[in-house]
């Protein structure tokens, strides 16, 4: 019987990849049966001890308001503060909610491949020309007397409260009628 040498690295190629398919279905099985097991376990608390609901939430209420008052020109007093030091350093008439520099307009991600589903997900450049970082920077925009605005950048801490406000023995007394209405209990 003549052997080809050509086709010992051919018939290698298959043996290896028959080993990895194999390895990979028992893997598969495992994952399936752990998965199954954890399905029937949740199956069980959910029957003995169900998921409550409510007619109405307090919380998702203040969310749906909190969110409201993001999206609206809120007038709000914001206090910058250093680390470690209770008073803050500063404060100003501002409008909105501190936005926190990390903020994107763009999604700040993307696929490298778009045409493939699984391909890797790479930083996207900003509209800026640059690439977004981590930082504890935020960004408030303050109102001058004049009632013009202006942007201040910050790196430390920063409380904002939706109203006029002073800061005052150690915490913050609001001087005026708040400027958004919340509601307390359900109306």
């Amino acid at each position: 019987m003549k052997f080809n040498k050509k086709l010992v690295p051919i018939v290698a190629l298959f043996a290896v990849l028959a080993l990895t398919a194999s390895s990979c279905e028992g893997s598969t099985e495992a994952s399936k049966q752990e998965a199954s097991v954890a399905d029937d376990q949740l199956l069980r608390f959910l029957q003995t001890q169900p998921i409550p609901t409510f007619e109405w939430s307090q919380l998702r209420q203040n969310l749906i308001e909190l969110e409201t008052a993001q999206a609206r020109t809120t007038q709000t007093t914001t206090f910058f503060f250093n680390m470690g030091i209770a008073d803050p350093i500063s404060s100003c008439a501002s409008i909105g909610f501190p936005i926190a520099a990390t903020y994107q307009l763009s999604n700040p991600e993307k696929m490298a491949n778009p045409r493939y589903r699984d391909s890797a997900v790479i930083p996207q450049l900003e509209a800026t020309g640059v690439y977004t970082a981590d930082t504890t920077g935020t960004y408030v925009v303050c109102t001058a007397p004049s009632g013009k605005a202006y942007a201040q950048y910050w790196e430390g801490f920063v409380l904002a409260v939706t109203g006029p406000a002073i800061w005052q023995n150690g915490q913050v007394v609001l001087t005026g009628d708040p400027t958004f209405d919340f509601s307390v209990g359900q109306g």
